[in-house]
């Protein structure tokens, strides 16, 4: 085996211990009234789309990660959302990148949790 065939399989082999794990984190400001965990099912709506109203605004929630789909992504945002009691996201955004993605929104309440 020649020299150089001898480093590119080197390369080849440490190339994917070089790389960085994924690794992800969230964050959400109070902006309203936190109430207990919310357990059921958040809607999404992105920005720009139309929503249901009244609704309460709860806090504004945002996530960021590298190597995380799209779905991955507004999965952890209503997790988010969920410890703040809404159960709902209004004004969603998706911003992706080749290494780095985000997603935030604004948690709200929606019917009877709406005070």
């Amino acid at each position: 085996m020649t020299r150089l065939a001898s480093w590119l399989v080197l390369a080849a082999l440490l190339l994917p211990a070089c790389k960085r794990p994924a690794s992800s984190h969230g964050f959400r400001v109070i902006t309203g009234e936190r109430s207990a965990p919310f357990d059921g099912p958040v809607a999404v709506y992105g920005f720009g789309q139309g929503h249901p109203e009244p609704y309460a605004e709860v806090a504004i929630v945002r996530v960021s990660s590298s190597r995380k789909p799209a779905d991955e992504l507004v999965a952890m945002l209503k997790h988010q959302a969920r410890q703040v009691g809404a159960n709902a996201i209004i004004e969603m955004r998706i911003n992706s990148g080749r290494e780095h993605s985000s997603a935030a929104g604004v948690a709200v309440r929606y019917g009877a949790a709406v005070p």
